[in-house]
């Protein structure tokens, strides 16, 4: 606890630790978090990513392919 101006507050956040700092990894350049958006496609498209995903993410297959479709148009 805390105290301030005669009133004991309680500290929401831990003591940061030695410790703590020394497990912390420093990181740069992290893409954004995916904003989640819901999208009409085909049910055939979707059975061909899901076909040629394997074990891989079907989505991401489908997320590559519009990547690609914009890289190339932006030529």
């Amino acid at each position: 606890m805390v105290e301030k101006h005669g009133v004991d507050f309680v500290d929401e956040y831990p003591q940061v630790t030695q410790e703590d700092i020394e497990r912390a990894v420093f990181r740069i350049g992290l893409k954004p978090a995916p904003k989640r958006q819901s999208v009409l496609i085909d049910a055939g498209l979707v059975e061909y990513f899901k076909a040629k995903s394997g074990q891989q993410d079907y989505q991401e297959l489908i997320n590559n392919a519009v990547r690609l479709a914009i890289k190339h148009d932006a030529r």
